[in-house]
């Protein structure tokens, strides 16, 4: 079986890659649509490379751009979609149900709706997800697969020795430390998270630490931070081993997105057994909850759990249960089962 998935957002985060290495060890030929072919770039890409089933993961890349073409973008997606729809068996994976990076509008949703009507094939990661994708949809159930978010951790090997491991990220003796990763985006809430930490002045430091896309909001994080001695930003690229080297320094993982489907950042929390905060709203975050080195806070007790949240310790092998569930054969052996289904 050939499938095809696009676009390639590798660059961006790891979870295609890890999901096609795994498909290709299942005997799956997955190839990834490179590069932005114009006026039909998902139709042209799919009848350039003839296979059985195109999965769609990261539609934002079709329908939205930053300039004068943004509007016919995102009604040229109808069409494109309908047409590369004809060319392949259509599977779309939905990471989110709308762009967390963009402001929401009719035309950007309608495209959106249109496309999880016209999948042969959808992949959910949550039983949340899914209920809300139903909702919003108005697609049928069977056409709804829930396959949770694999485990990003896999290819980042055991854990670092706490120890040696905030020595290499900087930390010093005594310090706590509340990390707040990933792709730095304004979705995130970390404007509140500062304005938290300078207030409250909660004994532990709060380290943001990711690449910030757009320069000006990165800024922004900087002067809100500015003189604020229990706030750190590390803005800039962070490789998988510093990451992991963060990940196994800190004391908890603090989330705080406003919107989010999938969480990639809670997932790898709960793969290395550090302690995470999130706020209850995330319904569709996935974390097989309840669990002990989980933590939700509502409205008016944030400070709370985060002293609770604190209080945790890393786990690496209490979260073995969770790895399994996640581990990348599994998740690959039930996509291609999707894969199966829509071509049969």
């Amino acid at each position: 079986m050939r499938v095809l998935f696009g676009p390639d957002f590798r660059h961006l985060v790891q979870y295609q890659q890890l999901l096609a290495d795994a498909l290709g060890a299942g005997g799956v030929d997955v190839e990834f649509l490179q590069g932005y072919r114009r006026l039909l770039p998902m139709t042209r890409g799919v009848r350039a490379a003839r296979p059985d089933v195109f999965h769609l993961h990261f539609p934002v890349h079709y329908i939205r751009c930053n300039g004068k073409l943004d509007e016919a973008r995102k009604y040229r997606f109808f069409a494109d979609v309908w047409l590369a729809a004809r060319a392949a068996r259509l599977v779309y994976t939905v990471h989110d149900l709308y762009p967390t990076s963009y402001a929401q509008d009719k035309a950007g949703n309608a495209g959106q709706h249109y496309l999880l009507r016209r999948a042969a094939g959808l992949i959910v990661h949550s039983e949340e997800a899914l209920k809300q994708v139903l909702e919003i949809g108005g697609v049928p159930a069977e056409k709804c697969t829930v396959i949770p978010h694999g485990d990003l951790s896999a290819p980042m090997g055991q854990p670092i020795p706490r120890a040696l491991a905030r020595a290499q990220a900087g930390f010093q003796e005594g310090e706590r430390i509340c990390l707040a990763p990933g792709i730095v985006t304004p979705n995130k809430g970390l404007e509140e998270l500062i304005a938290y930490w300078k207030r409250e002045k909660p004994d532990a430091i709060l380290l943001i630490a990711g690449h910030a896309h757009d320069g000006g909001y990165g800024q922004r994080l900087n002067m809100l931070a500015s003189g604020v001695a229990n706030v750190r930003l590390r803005l800039g690229f962070v490789s998988d081993y510093d990451l992991k080297v963060l990940f196994c320094a800190a004391d908890c993982v603090v989330i705080n997105y406003r919107t989010i489907f999938t969480s990639g950042v809670a997932s790898l929390a709960r793969s290395f057994g550090t302690p995470l905060l999130l706020p209850e709203r995330l319904k569709t975050v996935h974390l097989l909850e309840p669990h002990p080195s989980v933590v939700r806070f509502g409205e008016g007790d944030f400070g709370v759990k985060l002293a609770e949240t604190l209080s945790l310790t890393t786990d690496y092998a209490a979260a073995e249960e969770w790895r399994n569930a996640t581990a990348w054969d599994k998740v690959a052996a039930r996509t291609r089962a999707v894969y199966e289904s829509v071509t049969s």
